[in-house]
């Protein structure tokens, strides 16, 4: 062996030795991670259904606002009559569609 072998060698006896003492420590028990409930899609889904719904029924509710402070104003009768006609109707059938099925899901699972 060389002088040149012999930092390597100790090094060698210092990892082993480390290692050994590492391997003969006992280790404590470690406790399982507790068991979660698996995800259940359904109050998230509830919960974004009735946002839904309620800003729907918020968003007529300011378009309805909207047009009687424009009558108040003195818009005619026929511009508000075709913006009902354009954008309240169509909003109020889709949100009614949304809320009886939002209402309908909650009490069939009630």
């Amino acid at each position: 062996m060389t002088s040149a072998d012999q930092p390597i060698d100790d090094l060698r006896r210092d990892i082993e030795a480390s290692y050994d003492l590492v391997a003969a420590r006992e280790l404590p028990e470690v406790e399982p991670p507790p068991t979660e409930k698996p995800y259940e899609p359904d109050r998230d889904r509830e919960r974004v259904r009735g946002r839904i719904a309620y800003g729907l029924l918020a968003l007529i509710a300011a378009l309805t606002i909207t047009l009687m402070v424009m009558a108040i104003r003195g818009t005619s009768l026929d511009d508000l009559t075709k913006l009902h006609a354009i954008i309240l109707t169509p909003l109020i059938t889709l949100t009614s569609g949304i809320v009886g099925f939002y209402f309908g899901a909650q009490t069939k699972r009630d």
